[in-house]
């Protein structure tokens, strides 16, 4: 069952963003093994729109409607606008095509399953992803995006 999900994220203040998207979801497409991944379609810096915004919302949601997105939002992660939206629809989505997500094991990759802690199989039977309902400690992972910027970002794992 694919519990997988991506949000393409967009300035609304650089069309150059908007087009580099159709490469990005291109480049999903020839690596992913489900050609119907749930997509959100997110322009970032709304805080910006009304003095800088180079892409209208039309634009944005032409781009969704072309890739086949499950939707299409604009937010302000500076201002920290509908950004915790975003991901809940996006997450609603993917519970609503596999509604056994969060459950089983999972591979370990990137924000899923696999070991806690370097930890092995628990010896009491419990599945690595139930090791995540009460965690013992906070960890932090860096977020790298280098096709937009150079920065990393933090972001803390539960």
């Amino acid at each position: 069952m694919n519990r997988d999900g991506f949000l393409f994220v967009y300035s609304l203040t650089d069309d150059q963003t908007l087009e580099e998207l159709r490469s990005i979801h291109e480049q999903v497409l020839n690596v992913h093994p489900n050609k119907n991944v749930p997509i959100l379609v997110v322009a970032n810096k709304l805080d910006l729109a009304a003095a800088d915004r180079a892409v209208s919302i039309e634009e944005g949601e032409a781009l969704a409607d072309e890739i086949g997105a499950v939707g299409f939002l604009e937010v302000s992660a500076k201002q920290n606008v509908k950004v915790k939206e975003a991901f809940e629809e996006l997450l609603k989505k993917i519970v609503s095509d596999a509604p056994d997500a969060g459950s089983g094991e999972g591979s370990g990759g990137v924000f899923g399953g696999g070991n806690v802690d370097g930890d092995d199989d628990s010896p009491d039977g419990k599945s690595a992803i139930d090791q995540y309902s009460k965690p013992k400690k906070k960890r932090q992972t860096k977020i790298f995006n280098p096709i937009t910027t150079k920065k990393k970002f933090a972001c803390n794992i539960l």
